[in-house]
C-alpha cells in the first residue's frame, strides 16, 4: 500500500498554481471563469498551507508572478474547458479522463454533460483533492505513480464507458520526448477511438505524436511570447508594476479586446481536413502509418515536405524533430533530417579584446559580416530549424543588417538566442529580441569596473549596466542569463557578480572555468590551480543565488579536486601573479601576422580528424547531430568548439544536406554510436564541465581536461611558436 505524506509539501506547486492562478484572474476580472467550488478549494488549500506554516505566497505570490504567466494560465484552462465541451457535444463521448489532473475543477463545471469523469494524478496530489473536493455519482479520483508504465491504460479500460476523451494539460512539457510518445501508443492500443486533448510548449520540443493508429497535434504558447504579440492588453496585465500597473488598470479595456485577446492567446494549427475550418486543436481524422520503420520514415520525409511547400513550419519543424529521433535511434550515419539547432557566425567581428579570446591580439584581422550568398544557401534549412544561436567568433549585434536577419528568422517560425557582451543595445533591438528570443546569454565576468574592463579590454563597463537596463526594461519575459568565465582575475568577485546579476533582472548565471590556450598562455589563470578558493566562492556565489531565487550553474567537479594549500595560501598566490606585459597582444599579432595563422582552418579529412581518442563515451554529442556550427563563410563545422576543421562549405559544396553528410561527418556518428570519443573531443569545454545532456565520458583523467589538436594543427601552432 502506498504511504501518502500528509503534508501539502510533498505537493508540487505545479499542482497547485492553476487553481490560484485561475481563482485570482477570474476575481481580477483579468480572463472570468465561473465555477462552482474552486474558489472554495482555493480557500481551503491556503489554510492548510498556513496551517502548516507554509507561506501560499512563496511561489503563487502575486506581486512576484508576472500578471501575464498568471492570464495565460488562466486563458489555457478556459480554452481547454470549451474544447472539451466541444469535443463532448460533438462526439457523444461517455467518459473524461484528467491525467495529471491537479487541483482541477473541471468535473464540476461539466456536471450537465453526465458520463464518467476520472481525475488522475499522483497518490499525495489525490489525497488533499478527495479531502477537499468530494467525489460524486460518475466522477472518481485515482491516484497512482504508474501513468507511464506499461499496463495503465489496461486497468483503466473496466472504469471507462462508451468513448473516451483523454485530456493532458500541461503535463507533457515535463515528460521526456520518447516517454511521452510511448504513452500516446499505449493510449492508442488500448483505446483505439479515443480523443486525445493536449497541449506542448514552445519552448519544449513541438512534438507530433504518431503511432500505427493516429496523428494529431496541438501547440499552446509560451507565455513570454506574448508580451510582443499583444502589446496593447499586455502592457495593461502583463509588463507593469506598481504605479504604472496600477495607472494602467484604470484605463478600461474593452470587452472585444478581452475577447480577442483570449481567443488569439491559443495558436491555431492549421493541420486539419481542407473540408474542416482552421481549429486550435486536431481530433480525429487519423490515418495509418507504416509500422515498418523505413517505409515509415518515408511516409514523414513526405509529409514533412508537403508541409514546407505549404508553408505549414512549425509541423514541418516537428517531423524534422521526429525524423532526428527515429534516425539516431536507428544508428544512422546517412541521414535525412536537418539540425533543430544551428549556430550561425553572422560576423567574427568584436569590438572587445578579452583577455581569454584570440580577439586579445587579432584586431579582428580578416574579419566579415555574413553576406547574402550565406544567407540565401541557408535558407532551404530555415522550415525545418526550430531554433538558430546568433553567433560565433564575433559580436552578433555588430551586422549592420541584424534586424533583417531577425526578422527573416522569425518568419519561418524560427526561436533565436545568442551570447553577447551587451556593448550594442537600440530600443528597435530589444525590441525585435523580446519578440523572436527565447532566451539570451550575456557575457560579464565581474561587478566592479576595473576588473570588468582589465579583462574584457575595449569595452565599458557602464554602457553595459545602461545596455542591460535597456533590454530589461522592454518587458519581464525574455529569460536573461549571465554567462561568467571564471579565473584567478575575478575569482574573488564571483559573489559580487551574482548580486549584480539580481540587480539586472537576470533569472540565472551560468560560471565556466576559463578555457587554457597555449597561444593565450593562460594556463595559470584556470581554476584548477586554486581549489580551495574556487569551492569558496563558487559555493559563497551559490548562496548568493539561491538568496535571490536565481538559478545557478557552474563546474562542479572544482569542488572536489584535492586541495594542497588552503584558501589564504592561493589568495596570495594569486595576488602575486602578474598579468601580461603591456606588449604581448602586439607580439602575438606579430608573429601571428608572419606566419599567415589568423585564420586558422583546415578542411576535415578521416584520417585528420575523424579519429578515436582513448576515451569511452556512452550516448551521442547532440551538438554533433542537432547543433552545428557555421561560420562567417558558410563553412560548415561539426559545434561551435570547433572552429578550426571545416567540413565543407554550403555555398559552394553543393548545399547543407550534401555538406552534412559528407564522409567525415558520416565517421564522426559513428564513432559516437560505437562508444568512441573523437579525439577532437577531448577537453571539450562542455564535456569537461558538464554541460551536454545525452553523452557521458566514461573515463575522463587528468589529461582529458587538456585540449587536444591532430597532428597538422599541432604542426602549425609550433610553427608560429618559433616565431
Amino acid at each position: 500500500m502506498v504511504r501518502i505524506e500528509k503534508s501539502l509539501k510533498e505537493v508540487a506547486w505545479t499542482g497547485l498554481v492553476t487553481a490560484f492562478y485561475c481563482e485570482y484572474c477570474h476575481q481580477k476580472g483579468f480572463c472570468p471563469s465561473e465555477d462552482p467550488v474552486r474558489a472554495e478549494l482555493v480557500d481551503k488549500l491556503r489554510a492548510q498551507l498556513c496551517r502548516e506554516r507554509i507561506n501560499p505566497y512563496q511561489v503563487l505570490d502575486m506581486e512576484k508572478v508576472p500578471i501575464g504567466q498568471m492570464v495565460n494560465v488562466a486563458a489555457r484552462k478556459k480554452e481547454f474547458g470549451r474544447m472539451l465541451e466541444q469535443t463532448l457535444r460533438e462526439h457523444s463521448a461517455r467518459t473524461v479522463v484528467n491525467v495529471g489532473c491537479g487541483f482541477d475543477t473541471q468535473a464540476y463545471r461539466l456536471e450537465k454533460y453526465g458520463g464518467r469523469y476520472l481525475d488522475i494524478d499522483l497518490p499525495e496530489v489525490i489525497y488533499w483533492k478527495r479531502k477537499y473536493l468530494p467525489e460524486r455519482s460518475g466522477y472518481r479520483m485515482y491516484g497512482t505513480r504508474k501513468v507511464f508504465e506499461e499496463g495503465f491504460f489496461e486497468s483503466l479500460k473496466k472504469r471507462c464507458r462508451g468513448k473516451a476523451v483523454f485530456v493532458a494539460e500541461g503535463l507533457f512539457c515535463y515528460i521526456p520526448y520518447r516517454q511521452v510518445l510511448a504513452f500516446v501508443q499505449g493510449l492508442y492500443q488500448s483505446f483505439p477511438d479515443a480523443i486525445l486533448l493536449c497541449d506542448t510548449f514552445l519552448f519544449q520540443e513541438n512534438y507530433r505524436f504518431t503511432d500505427a493508429g493516429s496523428q494529431f497535434k496541438l501547440k499552446h504558447p509560451q507565455w513570454g511570447i506574448l508580451y510582443d504579440r499583444f502589446p496593447k492588453i499586455c502592457n495593461r496585465w502583463m509588463r507593469l508594476s506598481g504605479r504604472e500597473r496600477q495607472k494602467a488598470q484604470a484605463e478600461p479595456v474593452t470587452q472585444e479586446e478581452r475577447e480577442n485577446f483570449l481567443s488569439d492567446i491559443i495558436l491555431t494549427d492549421v493541420s486539419v481536413p481542407k473540408e474542416r475550418k482552421s481549429a486550435s486543436y486536431w481530433i480525429g481524422c487519423y490515418e495509418r502509418l507504416e509500422t515498418d520503420s523505413e517505409k515509415k520514415l518515408l511516409q514523414l520525409r513526405r509529409q514533412r515536405q508537403a508541409y514546407v511547400k505549404s508553408g505549414q513550419f512549425y509541423p514541418a519543424k516537428a517531423l524534422n524533430q521526429e525524423i532526428l529521433e527515429l534516425e539516431l535511434a536507428a544508428k544512422k550515419t546517412e541521414v535525412s533530417f536537418y539540425p533543430s539547432n544551428l549556430q550561425v557566425e553572422h560576423t567574427d567581428k568584436c569590438n572587445g579584446r578579452c583577455i581569454m579570446c584570440s580577439h586579445f591580439f587579432t584586431k579582428n584581422h580578416g574579419a566579415d559580416y555574413a553576406g547574402a550568398k550565406l544567407r540565401e544557401a541557408l535558407r532551404p534549412a530555415l522550415p525545418y530549424v526550430g531554433k538558430i544561436t546568433l553567433q560565433g567568433m564575433g559580436e552578433p549585434f555588430l551586422h549592420p543588417d541584424i534586424l533583417d536577419i531577425i526578422n527573416t528568422y522569425h518568419s519561418y517560425g524560427i526561436q533565436m538566442t545568442c551570447s553577447t557582451n551587451a556593448s550594442v543595445m537600440t530600443q528597435e533591438l530589444a525590441e525585435a529580441i523580446h519578440r523572436s528570443f527565447y532566451d539570451i546569454n550575456i557575457s560579464c565576468d565581474a561587478c566592479t569596473a576595473a576588473t570588468y574592463e582589465s579583462i574584457r579590454k575595449g569595452l565599458s563597463f557602464s554602457r553595459f549596466l545602461e545596455n542591460v537596463r535597456l533590454l530589461r526594461s522592454v518587458g519581464e519575459g525574455l529569460r536573461m542569463q549571465m554567462a561568467v568565465v571564471a579565473m584567478r582575475q575575478n575569482m574573488e568577485e564571483l559573489p559580487g557578480i551574482v548580486e549584480l546579476a539580481a540587480k539586472l533582472g537576470f533569472q540565472a548565471v551560468t560560471v565556466m572555468d576559463v578555457t587554457v590556450q597555449m597561444l593565450l598562455e593562460n594556463e595559470r589563470d584556470s581554476l584548477r590551480h586554486y581549489p580551495s578558493a574556487a569551492a569558496h566562492f563558487l559555493e559563497e556565489a551559490k548562496r548568493t543565488a539561491k538568496r535571490h531565487g536565481l538559478d545557478y550553474a557552474f563546474p562542479e567537479y572544482l569542488l572536489h579536486l584535492p586541495k594542497e594549500r588552503s584558501l589564504k595560501e592561493e589568495l596570495e598566490l594569486m595576488k602575486g601573479m602578474e598579468d601580461k606585459p603591456e606588449g604581448f597582444a602586439e607580439s602575438l599579432y606579430q608573429r601571428y601576422e608572419s606566419s599567415g595563422f589568423f585564420v586558422p582552418r583546415v578542411k576535415a579529412t578521416i584520417g585528420d580528424f575523424a579519429v578515436p581518442s582513448k576515451y569511452r563515451c556512452s550516448g551521442i554529442c547532440r551538438m554533433a547531430v542537432e547543433r552545428p556550427f557555421l561560420d562567417v563563410h558558410g563553412n560548415l563545422f561539426l559545434c561551435c568548439a570547433n572552429w578550426m576543421h571545416a567540413l565543407g562549405n554550403i555555398c559552394g559544396d553543393g548545399g547543407f544536406l550534401k555538406v552534412w553528410n559528407g564522409q567525415v561527418m558520416q565517421e564522426i556518428r559513428r564513432l559516437f554510436y560505437e562508444g568512441r570519443l573523437p579525439k577532437y573531443c577531448v577537453g571539450c569545454v562542455f564535456l569537461r564541465d558538464e554541460m551536454l545532456s545525452g553523452i557521458k565520458v566514461l573515463n575522463p583523467d587528468k589529461d582529458f581536461y587538456r585540449h587536444n589538436y591532430d597532428g597538422q594543427m599541432q604542426s602549425l601552432l609550433k610553427e608560429v611558436e618559433k616565431l
